[in-house]
């Protein structure tokens, strides 16, 4: 037995409303990340430049997964 089920423009609005990230998640992503940048500069105006560029490459890499 198999049954089929077409897919609607309802059906994929009500998933993608379903997996959006509420403004809290966002709000505390970009926090993370701005303080991620943050440590980063910190560290290279510290003279340890190899750790803040790493920290740097990190935030940069999780903003463009995200």
């Amino acid at each position: 037995m198999e049954i089929r089920y077409p897919l609607t423009r309802e059906d994929v609005s009500h998933a993608s409303r379903a997996s959006s990230s509420s403004w809290w998640s966002r709000f505390l992503c970009v926090l993370l990340l701005a303080v991620m940048f943050l440590v980063g500069i910190i560290l290279i105006n510290l003279e340890y430049v190899l750790a803040g560029w790493i920290w740097l490459a990190v935030s940069a890499m999780i903003g463009i997964v995200v």
